[in-house]
């Protein structure tokens, strides 16, 4: 593939191009000689900043220097050398500044030519040598011919002129000594190239050598120990540590000029592994030094790190057949070749010229750019080139310049140096593109705010220099590219070659196509950009383009991994907009109608209140109600229609309404509109259809009886008679509600609200009649009946003055929230590991959640599918790793999980019979699920108990949710909540961290305090009694103490307290209980159960002493009892489980004790503990953190290996733990 990115202009020329000799007979013999062209010799080109300076030297003993300065006229000018032949120079190089040049002649002697102050006379440099002429180094010794120089800068200022001879010598001269200070000596070889190469990350130098025989050497120059320097700079620190701090000139440099004349370190190392016709050199790309191996046999072009031993190939390129000259930049290679007398150029992809095998041939697409060289020229040099950012904006308003300059004569002959006619002019390839002309908008271009600026290079032949310049900015090629072709092959190859954001650059294009109209074009383009589905629907929305927005919606919800929950919802809702615009405007054509009812149906993302809002808006009432009623939405759907149109509603859709059960809807929907529209009789005709609605508008009735006939006078008379069968259950349960109302409130209405005390099949939003009320009314009933009947009566009845209906205000008062109790914000607490009575979840590297166990109820995240024996192995949860939820700590209960995102969202999954998942109803979730009720409440920590969560936020507020018959929930109250419910009573504590037990909670608050909440049946709240507690209650037995950490078991609570550090237990499990009562009946009857004073238990036929000693009184696990353990070392985590425990010291030791018939306090026995034991093998490898279930425990040590010790009956303990923390445990902590 070819493009037009680089344009080859040749900036300066010493012969003209191909000329010919005439022929003609009129020429005389003189003219018929062929003219003698100058021809380059040798070269050197370096770049400082924005100053190029390139130096030629020539065949007629004339040197030719110019130099380049971006936005200024370059500058040229020769100099002419000795004639004297011995003086011929041989070798030439710059230094770094490119203000100095050194050249070797033949005679060995050494001449500095003052470049800058030659080329721009103002310049002030350091008067080291002559500034006005040249400054001659004679060495001190006779030396071979010079093949090669180059200039070395030594990290502490030296100038060095390194020379290679033909007798294979390395001459090292001092420059501002003007003399030689070492030689080095590789016998038997001819010096032809020398470069140096620095390593920053070893800080050293050493030098390539490459001889006439093909081998390649090294020499070291000069190790700085730079890493040193470094951290000897920071000398505050040093110094505060009570070191002595070295100044950075005082410390020692071993280099070649400084060491031994005898000493190994310094002599040239050959590389055996570079043989034949292998080239090594320097390449600078990245911003870093590479050293690249070219084998010209086989066209390979390997590039290393720059280190001298490490010679493993980071990248292997294929190249042309007979390159010679490669220079590598970021992107791209500038290869030339000299093929049949031809010289050519060429632009390669470093990406498409990489090869996994040296037999795999030439990428012919990795061909960018190619130039054809004139005739009879050779290449001499090339050279990379670099352009400001600002090259491509400046190079619009200039043309290309081009030196001409003209020789003076010499004696000999008149050499004449020149540039090529044509002024400005390029070479142009037979790939570079043709025509410059652009087909892009200027508007385009201009929303590109920088545009990149490729490396170019520098071509010096014998004859001529050429700059390969950037032609054009990438993207603006791309862009044109991209709007030019239907094909996008040609702009991929563009962006993928060049790094460009394809992403960014397809997206510009894809809006400007649709700003033409080409949507269809428009959305090809999208979809290469990757650009999100919301943004395209919002783009094409603003284009009137309709239809294509139903299409990409369609396509957009048929990907739900590749939307977010909220532009799913967004997408949504943009799709009901334009369905409904689209049957605005009369395209309701029967295929699109079904696709919006269709899509009505099927689609639960968009905003069912807002669409309902649109529908009533625009008369869509069919519609409407029809998502109404799927939705459960009727009566807001009613509310709506009758505030935003008519109070009546259409008669058919009413009757629809009606015989679907939602009269009761119609009813009290906009305050009663319906029904106060009606006359007298159609209202009462409307109630009476159900009963309910009767009794609820009663008085309303009462107003209106005098107004009906008989009939209807009839109906209502049957249906209040309070002998009937209707109103006897209605009535006994409102004189039972009313009765006990009576007890908290007096009030003269007729109606009142029923609350929780009442029957559940009363709705407690709703008010109901008194009972004397419904007699009052049935009795007014029939006298009116009587009187339109005409029975002989003395006088007509008169109504009773019913107060009329009073309706409760709608919603309920919420308690002002105050000033944010919390002044800091919590920093998120990780949680790698947990686990539950019988699964293990853990975190793994990148946030990834792994879980094994028992699978059932979905536990463990991974789907429906259940291994047969209910039993799981290790296996990422696809669900958030599917999503990058990046999770920082997981909670297991009994048969849920929970995980907390870095983000601060709630996720859950498991079993959720008591709305322990937080999801508002009680159906498991096999995969995880947001929790939707802490969305947007940053959440710093979770804990699971044995069927409900706790969850803490930033700013130190509780939240709780599921079981809470016992009141672990601390709202006050015993119901389960589907819900998370914010734990008010904690805001004025500032709790830090939280745990949950069986059925029983925990907060501790920032200055050290504990409060319980729920059963403490076992004594699980410390409190000294068995009451439960469904409020937060400190507990007074620590409360002089500061607690630093704590954790709730499944029957127990144990806390460790600082300044001394002491551990508290409170509780009892009741296998505990069962035994001492059984010990202390033993007692009573005068035997002794266990001699020791331990309590004991039989489980599985064993006897097992058990933790801890007998208190004398039988209700001290009521309250807080210090342990007797010795551990000295700080404790940082607690670890509760039914019948064992754990604490972790901050020194990685695990201390265990309790039951162990299963293995799971560590010890490699079976043998009970009553007081805290350490576990051996965390000595040896410390543990980060802990967790324990039923009958296992499970540890994870710095290294981020996966202990489990104890039951594997679920496969909690498995062989697969090698393979998982192998790859992918990550431990975080805050030590």
């Amino acid at each position: 593939m070819a493009y037009p990115l680089f344009e080859l202009v040749p900036v300066i020329r010493v012969r003209e191009v191909a000329q010919v000799a005439p022929t003609s007979e009129a020429d005389t013999e003189e003219q018929q000689q062929p003219r003698k062209w100058p021809a380059v010799r040798l070269c050197v080109q370096n770049q400082h900043e924005e100053i190029s300076t390139t130096v030629l030297v020539c065949n007629n003993d004339y040197i030719l220097i110019r130099q380049e300065e971006w936005n200024k006229e370059a500058i040229t000018k020769q100099l002419q050398w000795y004639e004297n032949p011995h003086r011929t120079i041989e070798a030439i190089a710059l230094d770094p500044t490119s203000s100095w040049a050194v050249v070797a002649c033949m005679d060995t002697s050494l001449h500095i030519i003052p470049i800058g102050p030659l080329m721009t006379p103002k310049t002030q440099l350091t008067k080291l040598w002559k500034t006005d002429d040249l400054t001659e180094i004679t060495l001190t010794a006779k030396r071979g011919v010079p093949k090669v120089i180059t200039w070395w800068q030594s990290s502490d200022g030296k100038r060095v002129a390194i020379v290679g001879t033909e007798d294979g010598e390395i001459v090292f001269v001092d420059l501002t000594l003007l003399r030689d200070v070492r030689t080095v000596y590789i016998k038997d070889e001819e010096i032809i190239s020398l470069d140096v190469v620095y390593h920053d990350v070893t800080a050293i130098s050493y030098l390539l050598i490459h001889t006439k025989s093909g081998n390649q050497w090294g020499l070291l120059l000069e190790q700085t120990r730079a890493h040193l320097e470094r951290q000897l700079s920071e000398g505050e620190s040093a110094a505060a540590l009570g070191y002595e701090v070295i100044e950075s000139d005082k410390i020692p440099r071993h280099s070649v000029l400084h060491a031994e004349e005898d000493s190994t370190a310094y002599r040239p190392v050959r590389f055996q592994q570079f043989v034949g016709d292998v080239i090594l050199g320097p390449q600078m790309c990245l911003g870093h030094t590479f050293v690249s191996a070219h084998d010209r046999s086989s066209s390979i072009f390997k590039v290393f790190d720059s280190s001298i031993d490490n010679w493993l190939p980071l990248h292997v390129y294929r190249l042309p057949t007979a390159t010679s000259h490669v220079v590598l930049t970021d992107r791209l290679m500038f290869a030339t070749s000299n093929e049949q007398d031809k010289c050519t150029l060429s632009v390669l992809s470093n990406h498409l010229s990489e090869t996994s095998s040296q037999d795999q041939p030439a990428n012919e697409d990795a061909l960018t750019q190619l130039f054809d060289l004139p005739p009879d020229e050779h290449i001499i040099g090339l050279y990379k080139m670099t352009f400001p950012d600002s090259y491509l904006k400046s190079r619009t308003t200039q043309t290309s310049r081009v030196d001409r300059t003209k020789a003076s004569d010499s004696d000999t002959d008149n050499t004449e140096h020149g540039d090529d006619n044509r002024k400005g002019s390029s070479i142009e390839g037979e790939q570079s593109g043709g025509s410059e002309r652009s087909f892009v908008p200027v508007e385009l271009m201009e929303k590109i705010e920088t545009h990149s600026v490729l490396d170019g290079c520098v071509l010096i032949t014998d004859a001529a220099i050429y700059q390969c310049r950037p032609r054009c900015s990438p993207e603006g090629l791309f862009l044109e590219l991209a709007l030019t072709n239907d094909n996008a092959t040609s702009a991929d190859y563009v962006g993928i070659t060049l790094g460009l954001d394809i992403n960014y650059l397809y997206e510009m294009v894809a809006v400007q196509k649709l700003k033409e109209g080409q949507c269809q074009q428009a959305m090809k383009l999208f979809n290469r950009s990757e650009c999100s589905y919301l943004k395209q629907t919002r783009l094409f929305l603003e284009q009137g383009c309709i239809r294509e927005v139903l299409t990409l919606v369609n396509i957009a919800l048929s990907r739900p991994l590749e939307l977010s929950s909220g532009d799913r919802r967004d997408i949504a809702d943009i799709a009901v907009n334009c369905f409904v615009q689209e049957i605005l405007h009369g395209k309701a054509e029967q295929e699109l109608c079904d696709s919006f009812n269709q899509f009505l149906k099927d689609n639960f993302d968009y905003n069912e209140v807002k669409a309902l809002d649109l529908f009533a808006e625009c008369g869509l009432y069919e519609t409407l109600f029809d998502v109404a009623r799927a939705r459960g939405l009727v009566v807001h759907a009613l509310e709506v229609v009758l505030s935003k149109g008519s109070p009546e509603l259409p008669s058919d859709i009413q009757e629809t309404l009606i015989n679907q059960g939602f009269i009761s809807s119609i009813a009290g929907a906009a305050d009663n509109a319906v029904i106060r529209c009606m006359t007298s009789h159609d209202a009462i005709e409307f109630l009476l259809q159900k009963p309910e609605l009767a009794f609820r508008y009663m008085e309303s009735m009462s107003r209106c009886l005098e107004d009906l006939e008989p009939k209807s006078l009839m109906k209502l008379a049957w249906l209040f008679d309070p002998s009937k069968d209707i109103i006897k259950p209605l009535l006994s349960k409102v004189a039972s509600a009313y009765s006990k109302s009576r007890a908290r409130t007096l009030s003269s209405s007729s109606f009142f609200s029923v609350d929780s005390y009442s029957s559940d099949n009363l709705d407690p939003n709703q008010v109901y009649p008194k009972p004397t009320a419904l007699v009052e009314f049935f009795l007014k009933v029939l006298l009116i009946l009587n009187h339109k009947l005409g029975e002989n009566q003395s006088d007509d009845p008169q109504a009773h003055d019913i107060p009329g209906l009073d309706w409760p205000a709608s919603g309920h008062i919420n308690s002002s929230d105050g000033e944010d109790i919390a002044s800091t914000r919590l920093t998120q607490q990780r949680k790698v590991v947990d686990c539950g009575q019988n699964h293990v979840a853990v975190i793994g590297a990148g946030g990834d959640v792994f879980t094994w166990g028992r699978a059932h109820n979905g536990r463990l995240g991974h789907g429906d599918i259940i291994p047969a024996d209910g039993r799981a192995a290790p296996f990422r949860v696809e669900t958030l790793h599917m999503h990058k939820i990046r999770v920082i700590a997981v909670a297991c209960g009994k048969e849920h999980t929970v995980a907390l995102g870095d983000q601060g969202k709630v996720y859950s999954w498991g079993s959720n019979h008591c709305g322990q998942l937080g999801c508002g109803d009680t159906v498991t979730r096999t995969r995880p699920v947001i929790v939707e009720g802490l969305i947007g409440r940053s959440t710093a920590a979770i804990a699971c108990g044995q069927y409900h969560t706790l969850a803490l936020t930033q700013d130190q507020r509780v939240y709780s949710w599921g079981w809470g018959v016992h009141g672990q929930l601390g709202l006050g109250t015993i119901e389960d909540q589907l819900h998370p419910r914010h734990i008010t009573s904690l805001d004025a504590v500032k709790v830090t961290f939280i745990s949950a037990g069986y059925c029983h909670s925990g907060a501790l608050s920032s200055e050290g305090q504990l409060y319980m909440f729920g059963s403490s049946a076992f004594g699980q709240l410390g409190s000294g009694s068995s009451n439960k507690s469904s409020v937060p209650q400190l507990v007074n037995g620590i409360s002089h103490e500061r607690v630093v950490t704590f954790g709730c078991g499944y029957f127990n609570s144990i806390a460790v307290t600082a300044s001394p550090q002491r551990v508290y237990i409170w509780g009892r499990s009741p296998l505990e209980l069962r035994q001492a009562l059984q010990n202390s009946r033993k007692r009573r009857a005068g035997h002794t159960a266990n001699p020791s004073g331990g309590r004991e238990f039989h489980g599985r036929g064993r006897s097992r002493t058990f933790v801890g000693e007998l208190p004398g009184d039988d209700k001290m696990y009521l309250s807080p009892s210090e342990m007797d353990c010795e551990i000295y070392c700080t404790i940082e985590q607690v670890i509760c489980s039914c019948n064992h425990h754990l604490l972790l010291t901050m020194k990685g030791e695990l201390f265990s004790w309790g039951r162990n018939d299963s293995g799971q306090l560590g010890h490699s026995n079976r043998v009970d503990q009553k007081s805290a034991t350490l576990i051996t093998y965390s000595a040896k490898q410390p543990v980060a953190l802990a967790s324990a279930g039923m009958e296992f425990s499970v540890g994870v040590t710095y290294q981020g290996q996966v202990l489990t010790w104890g039951s594997p009956e679920f496969g909690q303990v498995t062989k697969y733990l090698s393979i998982l923390y192998s790859k992918y445990i990550h431990i975080y902590t805050n030590r």
